[in-house]
């Protein structure tokens, strides 16, 4: 499609992603552990899970909120990637 239709400005996302692939692959895993190391009087208080619950609790669903936020994970990488690229 993008190729035949030219359909180039919304794929752009994806256009990012290829170029880094690696960098964004690797980041998914070591930042939030890495994120994770940080926290208040124990480890369950950490900045990755505090926003996980805090997205479970504002969508009334662990389901939910645990998809909003690995969609947020994903975007956040989109825009690493296309600083990145545009670098």
């Amino acid at each position: 499609m993008v190729d035949v239709k030219h359909f180039r400005k919304q794929v752009v996302l994806l256009q990012w992603m290829g170029m880094n692939a690696l960098i964004a692959l690797a980041a998914c895993d070591i930042f939030p552990a890495a994120v994770q190391g940080f926290y208040w009087h124990s480890p369950e208080n950490n900045l990755v899970d505090g926003v996980e619950s805090l997205l479970q609790a504002v969508l009334h669903s662990s389901r939910w909120g645990t998809f909003v936020f690995v969609l947020l994970g994903i975007l956040f990488w989109c825009l690493v990637d296309g600083f990145l690229h545009m670098r």
